[in-house]
C-alpha cells in the first residue's frame, strides 16, 4: 500500500534568500515554510521531496512553481523568484533532487516499482500535498507555472490535480527519447552509435521504465502523461489512469498559456524545438475544446519569462477585467494591446529583431 507523511517545519524564518547570497526581510504577513513529503511503500520509505513555501496570510490563491533542470543541485534552488513580494498570493516551490546527477527528473520523482507496474512519486507526493494545503490554509484558486523542465512539471501535474490556470514558457512536453531535445549533444551520439542510436540518453534512463528509444510507444499506453499530447486525448477516452489497485483521476486546468520563442537557440534552424514541443501540445487543447492562449516571442532563446509577480498581475489585470470585456465586446485587439502593456514577461521583447 503507498501512502504519504506531510511534515511542516513552521520555525519562524526573518528573511528570505533570493540567490547570488542576497535576502530579503519577510514581511509581518509573511511566513517562509519548510514542507517534507515522504512516500511510504507498505512500512518502508521509497521517496522524499521537499518543498519550499512562502506563506501570505489572509490570501486564497496558491502558485506552484516548478523549476528548470538543475535548478536545486545546490541550495534551496529557484527561492529567488520571490525577491519581489506578492500582494495576493501565497507561493510553492517543488524542490525536484532526482534523476540524473540528482539535477531534476521533470519533475516526476523516482520511478517506483509497485506490483506489477511503475509509478512516478512526484505524481503522488504533489497530489497529496496540494490536497492537505487546500485544507489547513484554505487555498481555493491554484495555479501551477514553470519554464523549460518545470514548464512540462507544470503541466503534467495540472493533469491530476485541481489548477484554475498553468502558465509555462518554452516547455518541454514530451519526454519522447525521439524528440530532438533529448538527442542533442557528444555524449548521446557516443552511446547510440553502436546501438543502432536506439538507447536513451543518460538523462532519460533514471524515469523512464524502458531500455530502447523503440519501447517508447508503448510505454504511453501505461504512462500517457509522459507526453502531453498524449495525456490530454487520453483524457478525454478516460476519466482516470489506473495504476495497479488505485486511481488517478484526470482534471486538467480551465486555462493555459504558452509562452515560446521561434527558435530554442541560434542552432535551431530547422524549429525542431516549435515542431516537437509546442505544437502537439497547442493542437491537443485545440481538439479537446481547453482554453488557452499562446505568445511566440519573435526571437531565439530558452530562459524565464515569467515569474510568481507578473503572473499574479497578469490575473488581476488582464484575466479578472481585459479578456471578460474582450469576450463580451469581441475586442480581441484591445486584448492583445493589454497583453504586451501588463508585464508579463520579465523584460520587454517586442521591440527585438525577429528571429
Amino acid at each position: 500500500m503507498l501512502k504519504t507523511v506531510i511534515h511542516e517545519d513552521k520555525q519562524k524564518a526573518v528573511s528570505v534568500s533570493y540567490g547570488n547570497g542576497y535576502q530579503r526581510n519577510l514581511l509581518p504577513d509573511e511566513d517562509l515554510i519548510r514542507i517534507k513529503v515522504e512516500l511510504y511503500l507498505d512500512h518502508e520509505v521509497v521517496a522524499e521531496q521537499r518543498f519550499l513555501m512562502l506563506l501570505k496570510n489572509n490570501t486564497s490563491r496558491l502558485i506552484v512553481c516548478f523549476h528548470g533542470y538543475m535548478g536545486v543541485s545546490e541550495g534551496e534552488g529557484y527561492a529567488f523568484w520571490i525577491h519581489d513580494p506578492l500582494k495576493k498570493s501565497s507561493v510553492i516551490f517543488p524542490q525536484d533532487r532526482d534523476g540524473y546527477n540528482r539535477s531534476g527528473s521533470w519533475h516526476l520523482g523516482k520511478l517506483i516499482s509497485y506490483k506489477d507496474s511503475h509509478v512516478h512519486s512526484s505524481i503522488l507526493i504533489i497530489r497529496a500535498l496540494l490536497k492537505y494545503l487546500s485544507n489547513e490554509y484554505q487555498f481555493s484558486n491554484t495555479v501551477m507555472m514553470g519554464s523549460s523542465m518545470g514548464g512540462y512539471g507544470a503541466i503534467c501535474h495540472s493533469l491530476f490535480n485541481t489548477v484554475d490556470q498553468v502558465f509555462i514558457a518554452v516547455p518541454q512536453t514530451t519526454l519522447s527519447p525521439h524528440a530532438h531535445y533529448f538527442k542533442r549533444g557528444k555524449q548521446y551520439w557516443d552511446l547510440c552509435e553502436s546501438a543502432s542510436r536506439n538507447q536513451l540518453s543518460k538523462f532519460l534512463q533514471p524515469i523512464l521504465p524502458i531500455d530502447r528509444a523503440s519501447d517508447f510507444s508503448t510505454l504511453l499506453d501505461k504512462m500517457p502523461y509522459l507526453d502531453i499530447a498524449k495525456a490530454i486525448g487520453f483524457s478525454q477516452e478516460s476519466k482516470s489512469l489506473v495504476i495497479e489497485d488505485f486511481e488517478l483521476p484526470f482534471q486538467l486546468s480551465s486555462y493555459y498559456h504558452l509562452i515560446g520563442t521561434r527558435k530554442d537557440d541560434f542552432c535551431d534552424i530547422n524549429h525542431t524545438y516549435m515542431r516537437d514541443m509546442y505544437l502537439p501540445f497547442i493542437n491537443s487543447l485545440a481538439t479537446s475544446q481547453i482554453n488557452f492562449s499562446v505568445d511566440i516571442l519573435p526571437v531565439w532563446g530558452h530562459d524565464q519569462y515569467i515569474y510568481p509577480v507578473n503572473i499574479e498581475g497578469f490575473l488581476e489585470q488582464h484575466i479578472k477585467y481585459t479578456l471578460s470585456s474582450s469576450l463580451e465586446n469581441k475586442d480581441c485587439i484591445g486584448s492583445y494591446k493589454h497583453i504586451k502593456e501588463n508585464e508579463l514577461f520579465k523584460f520587454h521583447l517586442w521591440s527585438q529583431p525577429t528571429a
